[in-house]
């Protein structure tokens, strides 16, 4: 393989941008399918020099994925729940802010010179792009969760000249981070604190155009994803059941039940993140995410969980503890693995591994071969098999008849949760019935 563009082919780009940062002709760029599969397509201008082949997370030149016995779970030196202690990021996060909280430490206690964050702008259809953020002022645009792909890579680029970089990014971002690093022992040596982001999976970009076909405005737009701790028309939205929100100028907004997003996850999971095992981020300093089944959480404005990777992280994490940036307590690694449901993780992998040597173009890759399981279950191959087949019919679609068929899933989802939540008042109803007659007698 003389260039990444075979990754792209087989649907296994990970859209990380390692490839581009490292390309010594600007031969790559990155596209976008109907349903908004991200991929990098090469141009003419290559000279097959094979740099973005090893330094790709797919290809796995370096060894990457041996470097831990476990993969799933990676080094851990402890892990937090807890929150940022200003009132303001706070209040404008998307769980409890610790991850600015901290971008904004390093800054302020001249850690670091920049970080390579993402933002979303407003647009018709909003553009979530890599940015450089210089300043604390500058890191306001990049909260909250985008769940939409981005070459975040791309921009290391344009930091070659400062002396010391942080990234935040998503697990197939930081496995390119350390890709390139062993690649190159000159360049991107300037990464001095990676930030990972807990990932479960990283959704087509076409979802942003499904959500906004139910707003009748045409002006620009950005859409947080899960907007907590807020009132809309009446109604009061905690942080467990956080809505979308589409946020228009001069503070008008549209919000939309979370159940949207979820009952297209399926729909636009493309086949490189149903084989990624690598939820917890495991090649980050320090961890961020959602404390999802973790004790003492405040369900109602929402926490941040933390997981520490290394010694630098630890001892960055102490320190914001101290100085009182950030309030958290040490919770234990069990609950977070249960709460991340990393042994459901490993059985997906296993069976989508498998599942996707059915696709017709292959290629040289670790992904194939993910037996993480004692035995892969025949029910879990088919499904898998299932919804890849499905993935790849709706890319042959159009866009117009990708949002038109989101639609329909989108109703029929909320068809079937209505029919739940009917039987189980019903249920409920007789329940009470049957106790107060009881009570009678």
């Amino acid at each position: 393989m003389n260039n990444i563009q075979p990754v792209s082919d087989a649907l296994l780009c990970s859209n990380c941008g390692a490839c581009k940062a490292i390309c010594p002709k600007n031969a790559i760029s990155f596209s976008f399918s109907s349903i908004g599969r991200m991929y990098a397509v090469v141009n003419e201008s290559c000279i097959e020099c094979k740099a973005c082949v090893k330094v790709c997370p797919s290809i796995d030149y370096h060894g990457l994925h041996r470097t831990f016995s476990d993969k799933y779970v990676g080094n851990i030196v402890q892990t937090y729940v807890g929150r940022a202690t200003d009132r303001k990021i706070f209040a404008e996060s998307q769980s409890g802010g610790a991850c600015t909280a901290t971008l904004i430490y390093l800054f302020k206690h001249d850690l670091i010179d920049a970080a390579v964050v993402c933002r979303m702008v407003p647009q018709k259809s909003p553009i979530v792009e890599a940015y450089i953020a210089e300043s604390v002022e500058q890191l306001c645009e990049s909260q909250k969760s985008k769940y939409t792909p981005v070459e975040l890579l791309s921009a290391l680029r344009q930091t070659n000249s400062k002396k010391s970089v942080a990234i935040v990014g998503l697990p197939c971002h930081l496995q390119g981070v350390e890709s390139l690093s062993r690649q190159s022992k000159k360049r991107f040596q300037n990464i001095s604190y990676k930030l990972g982001l807990i990932c479960d999976r990283t959704l087509g970009a076409t979802l942003q155009n499904v959500m906004l076909t139910y707003s009748e405005k045409k002006e620009p737009a950005i859409i947080e994803w899960r907007k907590k701790d807020f009132s809309y028309d009446g109604t009061y939205y905690p942080y467990h059941s956080a809505p979308i929100r589409i946020k228009y100028a001069k503070d008008k907004s549209l919000v939309l039940p979370n159940t949207y997003r979820f009952a297209l996850k399926d729909m636009y999971t493309p086949p490189r993140c149903r084989v990624c095992y690598d939820k917890l981020n495991t090649f980050a300093d320090i961890v961020f995410g959602d404390p999802w089944g973790m004790s003492n959480v405040d369900l109602k404005r929402g926490d941040s969980l933390v997981i520490t990777r290394s010694l630098r992280g630890e001892s960055l994490i102490q320190n914001m503890i101290k100085s009182g940036d950030v309030f958290l307590k040490i919770s234990e690694v069990n609950e977070l693995l249960e709460g991340q449901h990393i042994q459901e993780r490993r059985r997906t992998v296993s069976s989508y591994s498998v599942a996707i040597q059915s696709l017709p173009i292959k290629i040289d890759s670790y992904l194939y071969n993910q037996k993480d399981v004692s035995k892969n279950r025949q029910i879990d191959i088919l499904r898998s098999l299932k919804n890849l087949n499905e993935y790849v019919c709706n890319e042959q679609l159009s866009v117009e008849e990708v949002l038109n068929e989101s639609r329909k899933v989108v109703k029929w989802n909320e068809c079937q949760l209505r029919i739940k939540r009917f039987f189980i008042i019903r249920a409920l109803n007789k329940l009470i019935r049957l106790i107060k007659s009881f009570n009678k007698k």
